[in-house]
């Protein structure tokens, strides 16, 4: 009979190749052998959220807590799924088992405060963080965890004077900067904004989500040659990321210069060819070029990019 491991392998690779249904009957096979085994729960876990039923996913965890009830990774998963589903007081509950275990586990605590937050109870989140500076008053990452909150609450102000905090402490991490740097920038303070990119750049030369908030920053100040500049030198570092690609795109589309938007939109296309965006994009282009070929003006609809969906 194969062993346990050779099962669970099976039905990860029908899992990472998107099968959830042939995992699911992997799975039961191996339950009826191993029924005291928490990992063939755990899988069952993820096997029913691929296929979105929640709560049979639940129950498997369920089953894998009552095996092995203090293994905290399988709160942390229960948790997560309470956070997807809103169920924010199971949620805080397993916090509170986990907190049992692992009482100096500082992210435990961070992590609930920013469920709190998630749903808007701001008083406790901060009630949360107060009660941890009281204990740990050197600590720099919780004055992060707070910039957060106020970030969601559009607080821009806060955001500053909490993300400084945490520098001065010797919190000074690159998603420090960048919540202070992305603070800045919708206060309209760019130069500020773009020097705070350019930390998080200097940490983490591959950090991509820098880069294109440099290049939001210098576009909204028309600097569009600045923001070329800035994605070409990326490029040049990452020539794989065709995410880069629809940016650059972009660009080129500003200045009106459609073939190459064109080529890189169809780059984008060729590597990603789910992204709707560079979809979208080449086929207004296509029109705009196909209407100035006949010597017309497209409509005015045409002119106007889309937005840039979050990454």
């Amino acid at each position: 009979m194969p062993e346990l491991g050779d099962y669970l392998l099976k039905a990860k690779e029908k899992l990472d190749a998107g099968h959830h249904k042939k995992a699911l009957a992997i799975l039961n096979d191996i339950q009826k052998q191993y029924p005291q085994e928490p990992l063939v729960y755990v899988n069952l876990s993820l096997a029913h959220i691929m296929g979105g039923d929640i709560d049979a996913s639940l129950a498997a965890l369920g089953q894998a807590i009552a095996l092995e009830p203090e293994n905290p990774d399988h709160y942390l998963t229960r948790i997560s799924i309470y956070q997807y589903t809103g169920e924010v007081d199971e949620a805080l509950a397993d916090y509170e088992t986990l907190f049992r275990f692992q009482p100096e586990n500082h992210n435990l605590y961070f992590s609930r405060v920013i469920t709190y937050a998630a749903v808007e109870r701001y008083k406790e989140a901060f009630a949360e963080c107060n009660a941890f500076i009281a204990s740990h008053p050197d600590n720099g990452e919780v004055h992060l965890v707070q910039a957060t909150i106020y970030e969601m609450q559009e607080n821009w102000r806060q955001v500053v004077i909490h993300c400084d905090k945490a520098i001065a402490k010797g919190f000074t991490t690159p998603a420090t900067y960048f919540t202070r740097g992305n603070a800045y920038a919708m206060n309209g303070r760019y130069e500020k904004a773009l020097t705070d990119f350019a930390e998080v750049i200097r940490q983490e030369p591959d950090n991509f989500e820098a880069y294109e908030e440099r290049v939001n920053v210098l576009m909204t100040q028309r600097r569009v040659d600045e923001a070329l500049a800035e994605i070409n030198a990326y490029i040049e570092k990452f020539p794989e990321d065709s995410e880069a690609y629809l940016i650059r795109g972009m660009i080129y589309f500003e200045q009106e210069q459609k073939e190459l938007a064109l080529k890189d939109l169809q780059h984008v296309i060729k590597h990603s060819p789910q992204n709707m965006m560079a979809k979208e994009m080449k086929r207004m282009l296509q029109e705009i070029i196909r209407a100035e070929s006949r010597g017309q003006m497209p409509p005015p609809k045409l002119l106007k990019k889309p937005k840039k969906p979050k990454r």
